[in-house]
């Protein structure tokens, strides 16, 4: 850019119009363009008005030739007026005359040698020459002579940062610039030094022209920007708030925003908010920046909210004052509130990513409600809204808006009832803004609103029909609404314009397994025919391209690597030692000291500084270790508070009054952890992707790692500084809280009914919290009076929740949601239990810190996936070898094979508590008895044919086209758990059983078409055919019309579970295959089969075994008719009718290896231990005793056995050595395990216990009828 303007100023007035040719007088003796005569033009005055005229001409059109002819007059009558001769040089640069340019700037140097805009016209020119580093000598020399010259600032900072610019197109100057900062920010420091003249309290006060403030900010603004860049985030934190301070008229930045949050603490949206939050009333005056409240406005003050506090200027920030006080000055004054908007916004994204204070939010958001207040933008309220409606909020009434027009009446947290206010606002200000339309869509899917959200999403790719963003997320919602097949085309779409969407891909990957749609799927291109839409999605290195080699599964599985990768990197270097006080110092001390001993102050021994600085080296994710270290010092302080009430410490019996100021305060987190990463795959989606166990654990483990981060890291403003005060023992109820969103019609609900109302009430007091409101059902009826506790917790906030818990002194919380829908799990990153249990709700680890112990059996979960007995087997393994030196060599080389490797065999983080028959509770027998006709017969046989006859009569009415001698295999799972190697063993068993089905439910209905396209073009349209579909049936009917089937086929990748024992419970054989030892998901069936006794019969452990299994069931089955006649009054009606011809009823009597199973399973089902509620309940309660009393003793807190006390299974005759491998690995766990607890038998001698726990490690349960567990029994739960 060039300057026209010297340092002299112009006169102004107006001058006559240019003269004709046809005027009196000769054309030369005036001056071209105007009617001056030369003679005239001699004096100053007129020189100036002339000059004004020529720079009008320029800003009009500077490439009018008359303007250099006037010029150049002007220049033969001043010779040494330098103003005339810097516009005849900008004159002939807009001829594209550089030379020339180049000329006159000279000739002004030559008179006033310092004259600096002359040095940066000629860096403008050379650079338009391409002489880019002959250009920055000239506007360095201009900078160094005069620092406020903000032309020549910004040419050399442009030519700095964006170097590509300068160069010219296509060349090689263009392709090898680069950004040179480190320049840049030694420019950015020598203007800031030299325009600086002191500070003012604690604001730098600079010699700048008013009307040149915004231009400093400008400058200041980079050299934060250049900051951030070269990694430096303190630094360019100060520089923003100084460019910031630049502006507000002598006030900090801190005031402006202290002064924000009182004028806020007045609001009545503010008071509402902090008076729900049971908090202290926010005062209006007497705060400071370190001990801000959280500050609501709605939009209509937020855009006032500079008007309150520079009322002098109406809003206008002062050092823009100057900028308002003339029209012409208006775009400037909107140019400098953008730039001061955008800056505000860019210190916020800094305190949210890289907090310095406890609570960010408490500084992000008055910066947002500034830079809304000086640039009213429809993106500024997008991001308000984002971050409000994150904001943990008890419900308040609020307006959504509505399908049929305008808005009616919801209740939502009131954040997110705020963030609907700022989207709103923001489609008043662009109703076309995709962004705000996704957002708020999205907002309302939470609210429940589904249909709305899908209106929303509409509108948003209405007016951008390739924003993968809202396209995804008008898929996800449209599944969510059950229409899982529409939704496919709108993942296709945002897979389309974003092939590398990672949420897109997953999402379409999910919607088409559940509705088996395998088309474009892992490895079946050769199988089936490719479909026109679904191709291969791209690699992220593949700049876009199709690789048509690969499927949705496998890029799934990509991404999920990929994103486990990047994730290790979560706040790497933030521990590192830096200073006398390192962050990671200061945290390592107060967590594992378990108090606040170290201050910034505070300087460590050098010594203690190097054990810290090699422990950090050899840490991989810093950001885990800390958190988990955090969390794990919370439970050593609320042991410690525990025994210090015990032994009547005055202390700790003060802090159960006043815990603010006692020594049990949590570690705080080192500030400037930003949330971490999570995976686009959910937990729950683990469940069906090929993953291993390292990757199943991971994806847990950093969903776990960003909530307890959300809830520990400051994001949770109620959460006390202090952990909350352990319960005082039991006396002689231990109380267990019950926490789920599922106590209502819900399979959880179903299977614990009356497992409340069973708890030993002499020993245990229960307590639920329901985080749904009820539904009216007669499962929350139950619940709600079975419970000493039920508190409908709906619309209570999360801190709410988590003071009633601590109040009730709650000694074992059990978490009955896990990763599932309406799961509240932030309650338990805050422990306000000292023992935290999980079980039901998700089948699978947690990887939590707030996760202590999980309900299992040792088949759903091996002893070899988890961690604390491996960990204790690998102890135990290197205390013999220490005791065998020429083994530990060997050893040292097997763990190396082992790292190098990657081998993560272990998948669960929690210690288990292992329950003697299954985990898998159930309320069948008290939930789902039969029909009445069933009830009142008393005798085995005579029940034994009445339930044959109902299963005759059932099939009948269902299928009535089905011959008798057809075999019924049947599996009612929903469809996604089908998966293509499992299809195809079904197939291969209809192939080999020509007179048997496979029944299928509608489930979702869209599933029934693919489904059969798969199998015509795997095994013909005969097998095809005998594929067969009915509608889903309610509950009661669901469970009853089990018995139809002759055999239930699981599903092996995720078995059945609720369904498993519904067929159970009807007397149906199931058939299980445990595919995966890591996935929890896949062995539950096998579980509820071992526990009916039946096992061997129903359980297999291979795909070969799987088929050959279903084949012999099907083909030894057999069947034969039997007749009678009924009697004339018979006591109860006949369950089939009789023939009318003849009046006998014709009675199907089956045979074969399946009837011989249900004769079992159905006889002595009420004698079952799977249907014993009461057993279960009473084993459950050891578990939990056991588990209470390890935290009392801190046993729960070593990760393996005493080291003192190792044990070692001795070889034995039968040596395992001669197995392949997985089954030799059970033989030698069972053979431990076996051994161990005979130890634990030898050492107690006479005292029996309910439980088998070693130090740290599961909790082995006992059944009080059954004993000790036998040698058969271990190796029989072992072995599958």
């Amino acid at each position: 850019m060039l300057n026209t303007t010297g340092a002299g100023l112009l006169s102004t007035g107006i001058l006559s119009a240019p003269v004709s040719s046809s005027a009196s007088g000769d054309p030369g003796d005036f001056i071209p363009g105007t009617c001056v005569r030369r003679h005239q033009a001699a004096s100053e005055p007129m020189r100036d008005r002339i000059l004004q005229t020529a720079h009008q001409m320029y800003s009009s059109n500077a490439r009018n030739p008359v303007l250099i002819e006037m010029l150049l007059t002007l220049h033969d009558l001043h010779p040494q007026h330098l103003p005339t001769l810097l516009l005849l040089a900008c004159a002939y640069f807009s001829s594209s005359q550089p030379a020339k340019s180049l000329e006159y700037n000279k000739l002004i140097l030559k008179i006033d040698p310092n004259y600096v805009e002359a040095m940066s016209n000629i860096g403008t020119t050379l650079r338009s020459m391409g002489k880019a580093t002959e250009a920055e000598v000239w506007w360095w020399r201009a900078v160094k002579l005069r620092p406020g010259y903000w032309d020549a600032v910004e040419n050399l900072m442009g030519v700095l940062c964006n170097p590509g610019a300068s160069a010219r197109e296509g060349s090689d100057e263009k392709a090898k610039a680069t950004p040179r900062y480190r320049e840049a920010l030694e420019l950015c420091e020598f203007v800031d030094r030299s325009l600086c003249t002191g500070t003012t309290g604690t604001v730098r006060t600079y010699q700048v022209q008013e009307k040149q403030l915004y231009r400093l900010q400008s400058l200041l603004y980079s050299e934060g920007n250049l900051r951030f860049a070269l990694g430096d985030v303190a630094g360019a934190r100060r520089e923003y708030e100084k460019a910031m301070e630049a502006v507000l008229g002598g006030n900090t930045l801190n005031d402006v925003i202290v002064r924000i949050a009182s004028a806020g603490a007045q609001e009545g949206i503010n008071q509402m908010f902090h008076q729900q939050l049971h908090n202290t009333q926010p005062p209006a005056h007497g705060l400071t920046i370190d001990r801000l409240p959280l500050t609501l406005l709605a939009p209509e003050n937020a855009v006032r909210i500079l008007q309150v506090i520079f009322p002098e200027s109406r809003g206008v920030l002062p050092g823009f004052v100057a900028l308002a006080t003339r029209s012409s000055d208006s775009a400037q004054l909107q140019q400098a509130n953008q730039v001061a908007s955008n800056l505000l916004l860019t210190l916020a994204k800094l305190h949210q990513d890289h907090a310095v204070v406890a609570q960010p939010l408490s500084i992000v958001l008055p910066l947002y409600y500034m830079a809304l207040a000086l640039v009213p933008s429809p993106s500024t309220c997008n991001n308000l809204g984002i971050i409000l409606s994150a904001i943990p909020s008890p419900s308040t009434a609020t307006m959504v808006p509505s399908l049929q027009g305008g808005h009616q009446a919801a209740q939502a947290p009131m954040g997110s009832a705020l963030a609907m206010q700022y989207y709103t606002h923001g489609l008043t200000l662009d109703s076309r803004h995709p962004h705000l339309y996704t957002n708020l869509g999205s907002l309302l899917k939470d609210l429940g609103y589904l249909a709305e959200a899908v209106r929303m999403y509409e509108q948003a790719v209405k007016y951008n029909d390739t924003f993968d963003v809202a396209l995804a997320n008008l898929g996800n919602a449209i599944k969510d609404m059950g229409r899982v097949q529409d939704s496919i085309q709108w993942y296709l779409k945002a897979v389309r314009a974003s092939p590398n969407f990672v949420e897109a891909v997953c999402g379409l990957a999910n919607a088409m397994a559940g509705v088996c749609d395998w088309r474009a799927r892992d490895g079946l291109y050769t199988e089936i025919s490719m479909i026109s839409y679904a191709q291969a999605p791209a690699s992220p290195h593949d700049s876009g391209t199709v690789d048509m080699r690969r499927g949705w599964m496998d890029r799934v599985v990509e991404i999920v690597d990929q994103q486990l990768s990047d994730g290790r990197q979560w706040a790497r270097g933030l521990l590192r030692m830096s200073g006398p006080v390192s962050p990671l110092a200061r945290f390592l001390h107060n967590a594992l000291s378990l108090a606040r001993a170290v201050s910034d102050a505070t300087e460590l021994p050098e010594a203690t500084k190097r054990r810290w600085r090699y422990f950090v080296r050899q840490l991989r994710n810093e950001g885990g270790w800390a958190m988990r270290l955090a969390e794990r010092a919370m439970v050593e302080l609320q042991r410690r508070w525990y025994w210090d009430v015990q032994r009547h410490v005055p202390a700790a019996l003060d802090a159960l009054q006043s815990p603010q100021s006692s020594a049990y305060q949590r570690p705080r987190l080192p500030t400037g952890m930003v949330a971490p990463l999570v995976p686009t795959v959910l937990p729950f989606h683990t469940f069906t992707y090929p993953l291993d166990a390292r990757e199943i654990r991971l994806i847990s483990h950093r969903n776990a790692m960003r909530l307890s981060f959300t809830t520990l890291g400051g994001s949770a403003p109620w959460l006390p500084a202090h952990v909350y005060a352990p319960p005082p023992p039991p006396d002689p109820h231990i109380r267990i809280g019950y926490v789920s969103s599922d106590f209502n019609n819900h399979p959880l609900s179903h299977l614990m009914q009356s497992v409340f109302g069973m708890h030993d009430r002499s020993r245990f007091r229960v307590y639920c919290y329901a985080t749904t409101p009820p539904d009216g059902t007669a499962h929350r009826q139950k619940i709600e009076a079975e419970a000493d506790v039920f508190l409908n917790c709906a619309a209570w906030s999360t801190q709410r929740i988590v003071e009633q818990i601590a109040r009730d002194q709650i000694h074992v919380l059990v978490n009955l949601n896990g990763y599932t829908k309406g799961a509240r799990n932030e309650i338990f990153a805050a422990r306000p239990a000292p023992v935290l249990v999980a079980f039901m709700g998700f089948a699978g680890t947690l990887g939590a810190g707030w996760c202590d112990y999980v309900v299992t059996d040792p088949i759903v979960c091996p002893p070899w996936t988890v961690r604390s007995e491996v960990r204790a087997e690998r102890r135990r393994r290197a205390l013999k070898h220490r005791q065998q030196p020429e083994m530990q060599e060997r050893e040292r080389q097997r763990q190396r094979r082992a790292d190098e490797a990657g081998v993560n065999s272990w998948v669960y983080t929690e210690r288990m508590i292992y329950m003697p028959h299954t985990y898998f509770v159930n309320d069948h027998r008290q939930g789902f008895r039969e029909d009445e006709e069933l009830r009142e017969v008393q005798s085995a046989e005579e029940l034994w044919m009445a339930e044959q006859d109902a299963r005759y009569k059932m099939r009948r009415e269902l299928f009535p086209q089905l011959s008798d001698d057809v075999f019924i295999f049947a599996n009612f799972n929903q469809l996604y758990k089908i998966d293509p190697t499992l299809f195809r063993l079904w197939l291969r068993i209809l192939e080999r059983v020509p007179n048997a089905i496979v029944w299928l439910l509608r489930f979702p209905a869209a599933g029934e078409e693919h489904l059969h396209r798969v199998a015509k073009e795997w095994a013909g349209e005969e097998v095809a055919r005998r594929v067969v579909f009915t509608d889903v049936a309610p509950k009661h009917m669901h469970i009853k019309r089990g018995r139809i089937a002759d055999a239930f086929l699981d599903t092996t990748e995720c078995n059945a579970h609720t369904t498993a024992v519904d067929i159970l419970w009807s007397g149906t054989p199931v058939l299980t295959w445990p595919r995966h030892e890591h996935k929890l998901c896949s062995r539950v069936a096998a579980s509820v089969a071992c526990a009916t006794g039946h096992g061997r019969a129903m359980v297999v452990s291979s795909a070969d075994e799987y088929v050959e299994r279903a084949v012999e069931w099907a083909t030894k089955a057999s069947h034969e008719y039997t007749y009678d006649c009924p009697l004339p009054a018979p006591a109860r009606p006949p369950i089939l009718d009789p023939d009318p011809r003849t009046g006998y009823v014709k009675h199907r009597i089956c045979h074969g290896p399946t009837m011989d199973i249900r004769l079992q399973l159905f006889m002595a089902r009420d004698r079952s231990r799977l249907f014993d509620t009461l057993r279960w309940t009473r084993n459950l309660e050891r578990g939990y005793a056991e588990a209470w009393r390890r935290w009392v003793t801190g046993e729960d807190e070593v990760d393996d056995d005493e080291p003192g006390e190792p044990q070692y299974v001795e070889k034995t005759a039968d040596d395992t050595r001669a197995l392949d491998k997985p089954t030799r690995r059970k033989a030698l766990w069972s053979r431990r395990i076996e051994q161990r607890i005979a130890d634990e038998l030898a050492a107690a001698a006479s005292q029996r216990r309910p439980v088998y726990a070693p130090r740290g490690g599961s909790i082995w349960v006992l059944d009080e009828d059954d004993g000790m567990p036998s040698q058969t029994w271990v190796r029989e739960m072992l072995s599958w």
